[in-house]
């Protein structure tokens, strides 16, 4: 209900005003208590603050749920006392009615008398009529026997002269039709001699084609035979080069790759073995104290070299060495014997190592080694080649069986060929086998021929089929008039003889007697039926009218009275139950709730109403004051001189002031010394006097002793400061030492506060 009801009728006029007042349509008294957290608070306990929506377990959702409940309990006991108001004057009606049927029955029971005895002479007047209608049907049955006989016997004469006059007519066609059948016949014989004739060419022409493509394909058959015994020679040929070829390979053992590598590897390790062998001797490492030129001695080899400080010297000698230093060297020699044998040892063993995988591939040096494993590489290539070759011999035949299975089919089918065409091998070079084209040409004009002959029979046979169906249609037909003509003279007999007359004249005179008696009866009939009342004032009908309408009464009596006796019962509980005095009560608890409900809603319409006009002139307030941050350390970096940087609050409060530093802390104001604390103060209140009268016009700022704190240069900035500020504001400043703001305005407007008392 609020959100779909305006705001404006659910208020009163004072809240009213005060909105508008707030809103900028009049203008009102500033009233102090109303603060934002005041508002926020009253509308957090009405609204949800998500969706703005009324919240639930509010005051407003608590009196709306009271309110429907009393409404819908109120409901129902009004809708249980109309239904009793409803139940007694039912009560009323039903009475009355019970009376008026009552009445109505015993009124409908004496007009049923009296008409049950009129119905009782309308009875016996119709069973006289009912006896003079039986004899008038049997006479119209026997009137109807003698017209019928007469229709029949007309009928039957006229088909009779009908069928003798198309007879007639049949005959003649019976004779052209046994004429065109015979003509039909004959034409179909010939037809079926020249399709004989044709198939015997046609069979002719195509015996000689066939035996063309046998000759030409027993040739083919032949010249292939010759090729497969070509391919299964080269195949065995191949095929014999191939198993040398394994036989080599699998005669003796093959080095591989990397025994090639190991030999190779044995021979250098041993080499080298042996080189180090014929140099192990006395070993000498010097290290150097400081530059020194040091001398070395050993057998017949006498070295002499300069080295620096920290460096080191090797020398190795066969015998012992002499070293001269004069007494700043350390000298080691020992003697390398030991190591000798070992190395000598490591020589045999690499030797019988080399010796022994050499003589497994009966190989006297490494590279005769690699020389019988690239011999076997080529084996191995050669034996690939040589299987690709047999492959391709093969083909599709897979291998020499299939090649030599493909060829004794050939040789088969050749054999099949030449005893079917009865020739020779050897006469098959030199037989003549015809021009293919030409014989292909015969046949198709024979075929052709033949299809032309028998297309000629069929329709001289379909000719011939219709004439005989045509004969047999007329013969059909002739024989039906025959049998119809013989029935229609059979029907005039048995007409006469059924109605017991000798000829027509007889029938007819007995028809005629017939409809005059029929004429008499129907006379009678009518005359007794004029005397019987008509359908609107049969008595029958009105007593079985009368005695419907008695028994929908007792239904309509029984009905009352049982509703009668519901309506009672229902009257009496609703007594015992006193819901009149319920309602009235329900009603007055009804009516305080809807009171309640709407003071709460009007409540609950005017915070959120509060709440918005509080956020939008909180936002209007605001806007003009988005540059008072950069104004407020504008002033501020002039008078210190230094760069701090103030940080206000979304309320314009100083949040703290950073001194421009790279780790750009904030800093709280209480930080900060008496005379510096007063000068930010100061200049807050000239930034807010500035920014508010460049948006709303001049304003008035009045200074109370200000700058009591502040050093003698500060203070000369901020009396220029204070010049500048006097363009736009009117500024007041009270103070016990006129001295310290001499110059910042004209004598005149200087006042002394005591002199102005008296």
């Amino acid at each position: 209900y609020i959100q779909r009801e305006p705001a404006d009728g659910l208020v009163s006029d004072a809240v009213a005003d005060k909105l508008r007042g707030a809103l900028g349509g009049t203008v009102v008294a500033a009233e102090r208590g109303m603060l934002g957290a005041r508002i926020a608070d009253l509308h957090a306990g009405h609204f949800s603050p998500k969706t703005g929506m009324v919240r639930a377990g509010s005051p407003v959702q608590q009196a709306l749920d009271a309110f429907n409940s009393c409404r819908a309990e109120a409901a129902g006991l009004l809708e249980q006392y109309n239904a009793a108001e409803q139940h007694e004057a039912e009560l009323g009606r039903i009475a009355g009615s019970l009376d008026d049927l009552q009445a109505q029955r015993e009124e409908a029971e004496r007009e049923a008398e009296g008409l049950a005895e009129e119905v009782q002479k309308v009875r016996a007047l119709r069973e006289a009529i009912k006896q003079l209608q039986e004899q008038q049907t049997r006479q119209q049955q026997e009137r109807d026997r003698f017209a019928d006989a007469l229709k029949r016997h007309a009928a039957a004469s006229e088909a009779l002269a009908a069928a003798n006059a198309e007879l007639k007519q049949v005959e003649a066609q019976l004779d052209e039709a046994r004429i065109k059948t015979e003509a039909a016949h004959r034409m179909h014989a010939e037809a079926q001699d020249a399709e004989k004739q044709a198939d015997q060419e046609r069979k002719r022409a195509r015996a000689a084609l066939e035996r063309c493509r046998e000759v030409k394909r027993a040739m083919s058959l032949s010249a292939e035979r010759m090729t497969l015994v070509e391919r299964i020679e080269k195949l065995q040929a191949q095929i014999e080069h191939l198993a040398d070829i394994e036989r080599a390979c699998d005669g003796r053992a093959w080095p591989t790759k990397k025994d090639v590598t190991t030999a190779r590897k044995l021979e250098t390790d041993l080499r080298i073995k042996e080189a180090k062998l014929e140099t192990v001797g006395v070993a000498v490492s010097v290290e150097l104290l400081r530059e020194q030129s040091i001398t070395f001695e050993g057998g017949s080899e006498t070295l002499t070299a300069a080295c620096g400080a920290g460096e080191t010297r090797e020398y190795r000698s066969g015998r012992d060495a002499t070293i001269t230093l004069e007494g700043v060297a350390r000298i080691t020699a020992r003697s390398q014997a030991e190591e000798t044998q070992a190395i000598a040892e490591e020589v045999q063993a690499l030797t019988g190592k080399l010796v022994k995988l050499l003589a497994r591939f009966e190989a006297e040096t490494p590279e005769a080694l690699a020389e019988l494993e690239a011999e076997h590489d080529r084996l191995l290539s050669d034996a690939e080649q040589v299987k690709r070759e047999i492959a391709t011999l093969a083909g599709d035949d897979a291998d020499l069986s299939g090649v030599k299975q493909h060829l004794f089919a050939v040789e088969a089918e050749l054999k099949g060929l030449l005893s079917a065409i009865d020739l020779a091998e050897e006469q098959l070079a030199g037989a003549d086998a015809g021009e293919e084209k030409q014989l292909a040409a015969l046949e198709k004009q024979a075929a052709a021929a033949h299809d032309e002959a028998v297309k000629l029979r069929d329709r001289r046979e379909k000719d011939k089929d219709s004439a005989i169906e045509q004969e047999a249609e007329v013969r059909r037909r002739h024989t039906d008039l025959s049998i119809t003509a013989e029935t229609s003279r059979t029907q005039m007999e048995a007409t006469l003889k059924g109605a017991g007359c000798a000829d027509l004249e007889a029938l007819e005179a007995l028809d005629k007697q017939a409809e005059a008696e029929l004429a008499r009866l129907i006379a009678q009939t009518v005359a007794r039926e004029a005397d019987l009342p008509d359908e609107f004032s049969d008595p029958g009908l009105r007593l079985e009218t009368v005695t419907q309408a008695i028994r929908s009464l007792d239904a309509d009596i029984l009905q009352h009275r049982e509703r009668q006796a519901v309506l009672t019962e229902r009257l009496r509980d609703a007594r015992a139950d006193d819901l009149y005095a319920r309602k009235q009560a329900c009603e007055e608890r009804l009516a305080a709730l809807q009171s309640a409900l709407a003071r709460v809603v009007r409540e609950a319409v005017g915070i959120r109403l509060l709440e918005r006009v509080y956020q939008t002139r909180r936002e209007a307030a605001s806007e003009p004051f988005g540059e008072l941050e950069e104004k407020f350390n504008r002033i501020l970096q002039h008078v210190t001189g230094r760069q701090r940087h103030v940080k206000l609050n979304a309320d314009f409060s100083i949040a703290g002031f950073t001194d421009g530093t790279l780790d750009d802390e904030l800093h709280g104001v209480d930080q900060l010394s008496s005379g510096a604390k007063e000068q930010m103060e100061l200049i807050h209140r000239l930034a807010l006097g500035e920014v508010y009268a460049e948006h709303f016009g001049p304003q008035m700022l009045v200074l109370d002793d200000v700058l009591v704190y502040t050093d003698q240069e500060r203070h000369r900035r901020m009396l220029e400061v204070l010049r500048r500020a006097a363009e736009q504001l009117q500024i007041f400043i009270l103070t016990s030492r006129p001295h310290f703001y001499r110059g910042i305005t004209d004598p005149e407007h200087e006042f002394n506060i005591e002199q102005l008392g008296q």
